[in-house]
């Protein structure tokens, strides 16, 4: 192979793999993989996949720490297959996302974000990963990945994994994962994985939260009694709060203008 010019190498290469596809010999293409790997020194990347979305900046952000530090705990204490459970819109995806960020920035542990399309768990890990590059029966190909050969440092980010682990084949691969893998999901309960709820805020936080996206001074108290009647009325919700917030900001309304369409329109979901 040391007198052959790259070029050789490639086609060569491509002739093998054109064969092993015809013939679906699915070992010896692992084989080659890892050798030509060995070879060429392909390393495994850091970050598996495309970045996590970005949270909201840190001056929008009510903290989550006591969820956060829970998943951190669950990892060290070597059980690393986690359910970030709870109602739509409260928030599970955020704090994943804040703790992908951390992790990026304060550790060298290999990471991935998977998004579920609600379809295929294992039509988006075939699509989402960038590693192992290879085409070739990339279904099997990536499951032996994920259970033999990813560090066992790397934690994989699963977000919106609304299914049942019944109703999805991949999710048992997952379960055989060597690395973490932290789902978010409002399935209420996984096999094998430990439960964090994420649940609503309280009043006070909820009334920080809706201030933060209306451009109210956090220091102003003067609206604190009507926000409180706006986040009893939408139950504490989370991202309902924040919608009614900015639209607040967009429109120029004040918190008593949201309060009052809410009435008009009925909306009242308190208890």
């Amino acid at each position: 192979i040391a007198v052959l010019t790259s070029e050789q190498v490639e086609n060569w290469s491509y002739f093998i793999n054109k064969v092993i596809a015809e013939k679906k010999l699915t070992i010896l293409s692992a084989y080659l993989t890892r050798v030509h790997e060995s070879v060429h020194g392909t390393h495994m990347p850091r970050i598996l996949t495309e970045l996590a979305p970005r949270p909201p900046v840190e001056q929008q952000l009510v903290s989550r720490d006591e969820e956060k530090t829970s998943i951190l705990s669950v990892l060290e204490e070597s059980q690393k297959l986690v359910l970030v459970n709870g109602l739509g819109g409260v928030g599970k995806s955020t704090v994943c996302k804040e703790l992908f960020y951390f992790l990026y920035r304060n550790s060298s542990c290999p990471l991935a974000w998977v998004t579920y399309n609600g379809k295929s768990l294992s039509d988006d890990f075939i699509n989402q990963f960038y590693y192992p590059e290879q085409l070739l029966e990339r279904k099997e190909r990536l499951a032996y990945f994920l259970q033999t050969e990813i560090s066992e440092n790397a934690v994989i980010f699963v977000d919106n994994l609304n299914v049942r682990d019944i109703d999805d084949p991949f999710i048992p691969v997952l379960e055989r994962t060597k690395c973490a893998v932290i789902c978010t999901s409002r399935v209420t309960d996984y096999k094998y994985f430990v439960t964090i709820p994420v649940s609503l805020f309280k009043t006070d936080k909820c009334i920080q939260l809706f201030k933060i996206y209306a451009n109210i001074p956090l220091e102003t108290t003067c609206f604190d009694e009507v926000i409180s009647q706006i986040v009893r009325k939408v139950a504490e919700h989370t991202l309902t709060i924040e919608i009614l917030g900015k639209l607040a900001s967009a429109e120029n309304l004040t918190p008593a203008d949201i309060l009052a369409q809410l009435e008009e329109k009925g909306i009242n979901l308190e208890g």
